[in-house]
């Protein structure tokens, strides 16, 4: 505030009184002038209203009495004795040549129309008796009844077509007329009435209205009138009428008044009104006033303006020093919250000006570093403290060039933060950022406890992950332990079920097969979900029927069913594609799922697969499968956690049901595998919905012949010559009986070493290894048996309990040709035996992945270094020799050094020199020449790892074809 003396706040009083004193003096004189113009045209408002009521007035005098000369007219023509079609055409004829009138009846003693210009109408008894009593109380004089809705008397009231159209029922009795004398009556149209009120000017919140005595309004400018506005109480003119035969009143609208005049019509009893908008009145008289008042306002303003400069004059002086003193506190104020700020401050700060010189720091800048301490001082330059720092920190992460230099260009040039590490062992992290007036803002802060916490997280995430290894290897391993018993139990009872057995023998076994095949699910369950909880199961995408998915599905399922009574059937959709692209058989396995569930559940009733397209574009359909049934349902409490592992619900026939509860959960994550959807729909009592929500490729045709379960198999097949490689004795009974049962000659072996000596002393047309056995397992032996010239066609098989793909594509890569998951399936066995009989294509060594640019090679090996061999030491002995060599190579390549450091020169120049040797002996004059590259820069020191890997590619894609053509027609073949 402004200090002010005793005389200077007096002159200010009176100069503001007397400015005061001249504004009010205006003010009062404008105001009167104001309300008696306001008054002025209000009155003006009310007289314009009157006049324009008697000009209405009589225009419904007018028009009123041409209807009632045309309805006199129509009773002096009428003949009760003419033909009722006659009267009707000579009535619309009038009609027709009037547009006020919309319809002209004959009335009957009773109301009823007896002719009409429009025949809809005949034989109707009209519903305003009063209207005609009082239309026959005065003969000869028209009489107007109630407002109607329609356009004719024959439209029924609130039907669709008529809702929103009126007619005015005007009544004419014959003076001449006694009781059997017919009525006269018109359907008048407001809407003659409302096209005339629209050409008047009234304003747009004006109102024109033609009423009856009892307030009903007929006619108006309104829109869509309401008849029921003004009838009883609510009338306006209940006060005046009949009494009065004119009169003026105000009316209430929203938000606005309407200033009303209104008269009676000479010799009908109707009302016309004329109202104008008070608000619309006073609006003129304020567009008028407004001049004036914006005169006074400026003037008024420029005294008060004037008075208020000269005040503000003396103050000027006083309030420029109170504002000054007021900055300088504002200033101390902000510096000292500045400073409390970065002293609090969790971080270390430092702050250099424009010239690179220290400027502001805080304690927790000196606890960053502490060997600081003892030199921080204002307008220390940046580059002395870093000469005092180089003794004390390094980078965290070492880099090229010394600290220092890092240091200053990182400060010249700052950015994202960067980490130190202090003499101390401490991590610092500092954070550098220029100001807007070019110095430099430096952050600094210990990060020595996130490091820690950072490499105490990647141990635990790695420990994670070994637990998670470790669990699928137990996984696979118990899969492995199952799987083989299990084997042995469906197979042995298979070959049980093929006996001849009395019927409670039969029972068993087939209970015992049931049993099985429901534990051999649990187990797949199980491992896949293993799988999914590991991230490791992929989906096997191809070609697919779908509709024959379907069908197959519902199928099998109904086995599922039983002997209760319920129907399975298949509903699908015309417009559902044959073909599309998807994982075939995760599909079946979640429909199975759904379809399994619902015949568990479900007593009695229906169980209904349904598909349906929900969308189409021009490379893909998205798919809805729905499996319907009349089950009990599931509580909508329940429905969210059904999908959760080991999940079964509740209720009775939850208990009773079987199950480890993750078919949903792993139909949930094949689903989720797929990028579809899946639910539940369920109404307690009602049954349950499940559906599966797919997007699917189209494929323009079969690619694939799906296989075909439980189908006989083919007695025109070859008999074959069959290794089996088997360590468990049930197991060998199983597939021995499986194979000789379909004729084919089988020799059994407990490991792989007795495989690999049982494929060198005789031979066989295919061969089955189990993965895991005691001395040697299948994939050992598959290797050892597939670098045999005489096995390099041979196919070979791998038996495994473990489904796992890691185990798949081990076998694969060893040289295997295929692979069956016990327990083994006598229609999966058909399949294999039917694939490699020579029915179908003859796997040849290019199927394998080590050979899959053999042919190539092929054009690489002289064929006359062998054909010479051949002749020169017989069939047989090169047959041995091809082996042996074979043997050799693989031996010499199992020890040869990868070339990445100068002590492996030596032991490469010598088995490179080997291996040139033994290549160039047998032709193999490709890869002897990589040989011979590896041999002459090892001995000279160079870098040979590239050579290296690509001589192993080299070897391996010779031995293969040399394997190959040992046993083919043609040059180079040994047999």
């Amino acid at each position: 505030m402004v200090a002010q003396t005793p005389s200077f706040k007096r002159q200010m009083v009176w100069a503001a009184l007397a400015a005061a004193v001249v504004v009010l003096a205006f003010v009062a004189l404008f105001a009167k002038q104001a309300l008696d113009t306001r008054s002025q045209a209000l009155a003006e408002s009310f007289d314009s209203a009157e006049t324009l009521s008697r000009f209405v007035e009589d225009h419904a005098y007018r028009t009123v009495q041409s209807a009632e000369s045309t309805l006199a007219r129509a009773a002096d023509r009428y003949d009760p004795r003419a033909d009722k079609a006659d009267i009707g055409r000579e009535l619309r004829l009038m009609v027709s040549t009037s547009a006020l009138i919309r319809e002209i009846a004959v009335l009957g003693a009773d109301l009823e129309v007896v002719a009409s210009s429009d025949a809809r109408s005949v034989g109707r008894v009209l519903d305003f008796p009063a209207a005609v009593a009082a239309a026959r109380s005065r003969p000869g004089l028209l009489s107007v009844g109630p407002l109607r809705r329609g356009r004719r008397f024959g439209d029924a009231v609130g039907s669709s077509d008529s809702t929103s159209h009126f007619y005015l029922a005007a009544v004419f009795v014959p003076s001449s007329g006694d009781a059997d004398t017919p009525t006269f009556v018109a359907a008048l149209n407001p809407e003659y009435f409302t096209a005339f009120y629209d050409s008047i000017l009234v304003g747009k919140e004006g109102s024109i209205r033609l009423l009856s005595y009892d307030g009903n309004l007929l006619a108006s400018t309104l829109a869509t009138p309401s008849p029921a506005r003004y009838q009883g109480d609510r009338s306006p003119f209940k006060d005046f009428l009949p009494q009065r035969e004119s009169g003026r009143f105000t009316e209430p609208v929203a938000g606005d008044e309407l200033m009303t005049a209104f008269r009676v019509t000479r010799q009908y009893p109707l009302v016309v009104s004329v109202g104008l908008s008070r608000k619309s009145t006073l609006a003129a008289w304020q567009s008028r006033t407004l001049p004036v008042a914006l005169s006074l306002g400026v003037l008024s303003f420029l005294i008060m303006a004037g008075t208020a400069f000269w005040i503000r004059q003396l103050r000027e002086r006083e309030t420029q020093r109170q504002r000054l003193a007021a900055s300088e506190q504002a200033a101390r104020q902000v510096h000292a919250r500045l400073v409390d700020a970065i002293d609090n401050m969790s971080e270390g700060f430092a702050l250099f000006d424009s010239d690179d010189k220290l400027a502001v720091w805080n304690e927790q800048y000196i606890a960053c570093f502490p060997y600081l301490v003892a030199h921080l001082r204002r307008g220390l330059q940046f580059g002395e403290l870093v000469e005092i720092a180089a003794t004390h920190a390094r980078l965290a992460e070492p880099e090229a060039g010394d600290w220092k230099s890092w240091r200053l260009a990182k400060h010249a040039n700052p950015g994202s933060p960067f980490e130190q590490m202090l003499e101390d062992g401490r991590i610092m992290m500092t954070m550098e950022r220029r100001t807007a007036e070019g110095g430099t803002v430096l952050i600094a802060r210990d990060v020595t406890a996130e490091r820690s916490a950072m490499v105490a997280l990647q141990q635990a995430r790695q420990q994670a992950d070994e637990a998670s290894l470790a669990k699928s290897e137990f996984v696979a391993m118990v899969s492995h332990e199952i799987r083989t018993p299990m084997n042995a139990v469906i197979g042995l009872t298979g070959l049980l079920l093929d006996t001849q057995l009395d019927g409670q023998q039969l029972r068993y076994a087939r209970n015992i097969n049931e049993s099985a095949n429901r534990l051999l699910l649990l187990i797949n369950d199980v491992l896949d979900f293993s799988q999914l909880d590991a991230g490791k199961l992929a989906l096997e995408v191809g070609p697919m029927d779908l509709r024959d998915l379907l069908l197959e599905v519902t199928n099998t399922s109904r086995i599922l069913v039983g002997t209760k009574p319920i129907t399975v059937k298949t509903d699908i959709g015309p417009d559902i594609p044959q073909w599309v692209q998807g994982d075939s058989g995760r599909l079946y396995q979640i429909l199975l799922n759904l379809l399994g569930n619902a015949a568990k559940f479900t007593r009695a009733g229906s169980i209904v697969c349904r598909a349906r397209v929900v969308a189409r574009s021009a490379r893909s359909v998205t798919v809805r499968l729905e499996v319907v049934d009349t089950g009990p349902g599931i509580p909508k409490a329940h429905v969210s956690r059904l999908f959760e592992p080991f999940e079964r619900g509740t209720g009775e026939d939850t208990v009773q049901a079987s199950g480890a509860g993750l078919g949903l959960a792993i139909s949930r994550r094949f689903v989720e595998l797929m990028g579809g959807k899946i639910g539940l729909e369920s109404v307690e009592g009602r049954g349950t919905c499940a559906f599966v929500e797919l997007e699917l490729s189209s494929v323009a045709g079969p690619q694939l012949e799906p296989p075909r379960p439980g189908r006989t198999p083919r007695s025109d097949l070859p008999k074959l010559r069959i290794l089996v490689a088997e360590d468990t004795p049930t197991s060998q009974m199983v597939i021995r009986a499986l194979l000789e049962k379909r004729g084919h000659r089988v020799q059994v072996v407990a490991n792989g070493a007795e495989a690999v000596e049982a494929a060198r002393a005789g031979a066989f047309d295919l061969i089955f290894l189990d993965m895991q056995m005691p001395v040697m397992g299948g994939i050992e032996a598959a290797v050892r048996i597939r670098i045999m010239p005489a096995f390099m066609h041979v196919p070979i098989v791998a038996l495994t309990a473990q489904a796992q793909p890691k185990i798949q594509e081990q076998a694969l890569a060893a040289g295997v040709n295929d692979y069956l998951i016990k327990p083994i399936r006598p229609a999966e066995l058909d399949d294999v035996l039917e694939k490699y009989a020579g029915m179908h294509k003859q796997p040849t060594v290019e199927d394998l992945p080590a050979a899959r640019d053999a042919g190539k090679v092929a054009q690489e090996i002289d064929w006359t270094i062998l054909d010479d061999m051949r002749q020169a030491v017989g069939d047989a002995t090169a047959q041995e020799l091809m082996e042996r060599f074979v043997n050799d190579v693989r031996q010499i390549l199992a020890g040869l050094p990868g070339g990445e450091n100068s002590d492996d020169h030596a032991k490469l120049t010598q088995a490179a020199h080997k291996l040139a040797g033994l290549l160039s002996q047998f032709g193999a004059i490709s890869a002897a020449s990589l040989a011979r590259d590896i041999e002459e820069k090892a001995s000279a020191g160079a870098a040979v790892q590239g050579l290296v890997t690509e001589l192993r590619t080299a070897i391996d894609s010779s031995l293969l074809v040399l394997g190959r053509t040992a046993t083919a027609d043609g040059p180079g073949h040994f047999n």
